[in-house]
Order: structure tokens, then sequence, then C-alpha cells
């Protein structure tokens, strides 16, 4: 059964609030993996030899919040000691130094691998690129400054040699 730890006050989509059951019951969250997925891969090697990248359409902003309120085009909720910070779409506001690309890791990544991330890490700080990351159940995903995308995937891709 799948179950998830107390969240203060409820979650709310676009101002709508939703219970942590409806997440659980599959409104946002199913907990299952698609049918389609392949095995995690947990080998380095594998992880780097099958390397894809999915540039995720749109532009990407950061922001925190006191309560867990989902702001508008959120994609992505935690808490921290301090608030939740979240992952939503930029808006025109949003300062220069706050606007992200998001690339999506195309390989299904076991949650129990090693040295994937910091090999990722490795390669884009070499290049003088920052680089946050969120793992996900399936995937890791990676959100780069606006303006060194295209660097950022013409470095990524050179990994394995990918176009």
């Amino acid at each position: 059964k799948l179950s998830i730890g107390p969240i203060r006050g409820s979650i709310g989509l676009i101002g709508r609030p939703v219970s942590s059951e409806k997440i659980l019951a599959g409104g946002l969250y199913s907990g299952v993996a698609s049918s389609k997925m392949s095995r995690p891969v947990s080998d380095l090697n594998t992880l780097l030899s099958t390397l894809a990248l999915d540039l995720r359409p749109g532009v990407w902003a950061f922001e925190t919040t006191p309560e867990p309120v989902l702001l508008n085009g959120a994609i992505m909720l935690f808490a921290e000691r301090e608030g939740w910070t979240q992952i939503r779409t930029a808006t025109p506001g949003d300062l220069a130094n706050n606007r992200w690309c998001w690339i999506e890791l195309g390989v299904y990544s076991d949650l129990h691998a090693v040295g994937f991330i910091a090999e990722i890490s490795r390669i884009l700080a070499q290049n003088a690129l920052p680089c946050n990351v969120v793992a996900g159940f399936n995937h890791d995903h990676l959100f780069i400054p606006e303006d060194q995308c295209a660097r950022a995937v013409e470095v990524l891709q050179a990994i394995n040699g990918g176009d």
C-alpha cells in the first residue's frame, strides 16, 4: 500500500484544495510506473551509454511559499524547513536569474544507482554550467539557466556521442 507522511494543511492545485487521499487515489499520483517502462538501470556505465535527453517545453521558475498551495503552472512541490519550494511555469515578471529550461534525463534510473548524478554534475561543472537536480521515481530532471540551455544540451549529448 502506498503511503505518504502528513501534509501540513492541504495541497491546492491552482488554488483548489486537493486532499492527500485524492493524490494517492490517482488524482495527481497513481504510484504505478508506466507498463511500458523497462526495469530500472543502476549500472553507471549503462546509464551513461544509454542516456537520452528530453528538453521539456517551456521556461520554469523556482519559488517558495509558506503554505503548500501550488501556483499556476506548478510541476513540483517539496517541503523544506523554511517553506514549500515549487517549480512553476515562468512568467514575464520573473527575474532573468530565475528562468530555467527543463531537461529530463531519458534513462530509467534506479533510485539506488550510485554516481549517475555525480557524473552528470561533474561534467556540467567542468563546463561552468549550473544545474538544479530533481529526482523523480522514473527519471532525473535537470533545471539549467535558460540562457545556457543549448550549451548544456550540447555537453550532455557528448557523454555518449548522441545527437
